[in-house]
């Protein structure tokens, strides 16, 4: 799946304090972070990064893990430890799976998903010495971190923290987006259709692309929401996709009023009984 960095979620942090102040996101996302702060200072608010949530909740299927991280002093609250799938098993959940690709068996995407499901994972990292490259493909292709060893704990710890912060931001941004819609289009999709076939008084075609051009872009609008609801560890890309595909419908449809007012062309002569009325 799509990694992001700190920065990525410094900068959604940012954007949700703006923006819940009243900054239209499609202002929002053309700043850059530094104009993103000075707005917040303007605003008598500094910037304060979110509070991370609660110890990173770790499930292993990984003994030889286990004992190395109890040598070391990482914040990590380990929920489940076991040497087999079976044994394998936690109350509440827990953010990240650690597994051992060995211990998963012959078909280690379909053990993982039900270890995921048993336990409550966000996310799953499977640490390998070796592996048959179709089956890293796989994993990989689900969305999996794979990590191959020996690696340092220092290097382990820092990987899982990104990927759980990353996991979190975006599904706050999942849950958001779907309490969020962008404004409802000024023209129906049959109007569109009318004016892309329509006559124009005057010697252009301008009502005709600018229709045609709305029509991709609200498809594309509609595609971008699908994908935010699909799509969870891309939700913030899709998102910004979503938001920003309808700012410039809105900005397209502005247009179009001018040239339709212009070539005295009124929306009531666009309008179509709906079906079934």
């Amino acid at each position: 799946g799509r990694r992001y960095n700190d920065d990525d979620v410094e900068r959604l942090q940012l954007l949700k304090q703006l923006t819940s102040r009243g900054l239209a996101i499609r202002v929002a996302v053309e700043m850059s972070d530094e104009e993103l702060v000075k707005k917040l200072r303007e605003l008598g608010q500094p910037f304060v990064a979110a509070a991370e949530d609660a110890t990173v909740r770790v499930a292993l299927l990984h003994p030889q893990l286990e004992v190395r991280l109890k040598a070391v002093n990482f914040d990590w609250n380990i929920v489940a430890c076991a040497e087999t799938m079976d044994a394998l098993s936690c109350e509440g959940g827990c953010d990240v799976l650690i597994c051992d690709l060995d211990l998963l068996g012959e078909r280690p995407n379909v053990a993982l998903e039900r270890l995921g499901k048993r336990v409550g994972a966000n996310d799953a990292v499977v640490l390998y010495h070796f592996g048959r490259a179709s089956v890293l493909r796989t994993l990989s292709s689900v969305g999996v971190r794979l990590l191959q060893e020996p690696i340092e704990l220092g290097d382990l710890h820092e990987r899982v923290e990104q990927q759980v912060r990353v996991t979190k931001a975006n599904q706050r941004a999942l849950a958001e987006s779907r309490n969020e819609s962008n404004p409802v289009p000024r023209f129906s999709a049959k109007q569109l259709a009318r004016l892309r076939t329509i006559q124009s008084s005057v010697d252009c075609e301008c009502p005709n692309h600018l229709a045609s051009l709305l029509t991709s872009l609200s498809a594309f609008e509609r595609y971008s929401k699908g994908c935010v609801n699909s799509s969870p560890e891309d939700a913030l890309l899709h998102r910004r996709l979503y938001e920003g595909t309808g700012a410039v419908r809105q900005f397209m449809e502005q247009l179009l009023e001018q040239v339709l007012a212009e070539d005295g062309i009124s929306l009531e002569s666009l309008s179509f009984e709906e079906p079934g009325k």
